[in-house]
């Protein structure tokens, strides 16, 4: 319609893994809490610590190209001349490994990424 617009897309796409962090917390035993309840029990508190560090990448393990497929489709309405609200998703499935084979019975770890887009086109 001159309203609406919807459409449907196919391709495919290349990528490179060019850096990474590795983030979490761990238990700390060196800074923990013990405490004494009333009828003689001791409790230990174990502190979490958090850490967040750049990952260095093993050319023996890590796959840093990768390519894949994805399909995607959106939806867009004229509000007003050049004006669209639109909603578009994306799904991407890659196709290669993350990591290269380097060990027996390893599983595959692939990349696979649902996303949704909602917002306002300004037509030029």
């Amino acid at each position: 319609t001159k309203k609406l617009k919807i459409g449907f897309s196919a391709g495919g796409y290349l990528a490179y893994w060019a850096s990474a962090k590795v983030s979490g917390q761990i238990p700390n035993l060196f800074n923990n809490q013990s405490v004494t309840t009333s009828d003689g029990r001791v409790i230990n508190y174990v502190n979490l610590e958090a850490y967040r560090e750049v990952y260095g990448f093993d050319r023996f393990k890590d796959n840093r190209f990768e390519w894949g497929a994805n399909i995607g489709s959106s939806f867009a309405y004229k509000i007003k001349q050049k004006v669209l609200v639109y909603f578009q998703t994306w799904y991407s499935h890659s196709l290669v490994d993350q990591q290269k084979r380097y060990m027996a019975y390893q599983e595959e770890r692939l990349n696979r990424t649902f996303s949704f887009s909602f917002g306002i086109k300004k037509l030029l």
